[in-house]
């Protein structure tokens, strides 16, 4: 009766498994090698979201025509002896930095 609104599922990359190639070569290298592949979306997560990282991100995301599905953080800082964000202590600055990157979720890890 009406047109089907359903999307064809998308299939992305979990940036986690690929934290040491960002060490290693860098965000734009990383997502460069990740579009190469066949990928055009990334779940960021164990990825600094520094100011830099958050640009240098966008600027991938709009150069390869790439998107992120989820960002992700922690409720709450699970070693407090280490400084991570989490959504109790920098909940602005994570919606801030998701919205930034054009995304609507954020994935609360373990």
């Amino acid at each position: 009766m009406g047109v089907n609104n359903m999307t064809k599922p998308t299939i992305g990359v979990q940036m986690m498994m690929l934290r040491e190639k960002v060490q290693e070569m860098g965000i734009t290298e990383t997502f460069k090698r990740v579009k190469e592949i066949g990928f055009s979306t990334v779940e960021l997560s164990q990825i600094p979201m520094t100011e830099e990282n958050v640009s240098e991100i966008k600027k991938c995301l709009d150069e390869l025509d790439m998107k992120v599905c989820a960002t992700s953080a922690a409720i709450k800082s699970l070693m407090p002896s280490i400084k991570m964000e989490n959504l109790r202590d920098d909940f602005d600055k994570i919606v801030s930095d998701t919205k930034a990157l054009n995304c609507k979720y954020i994935r609360v890890g373990m």
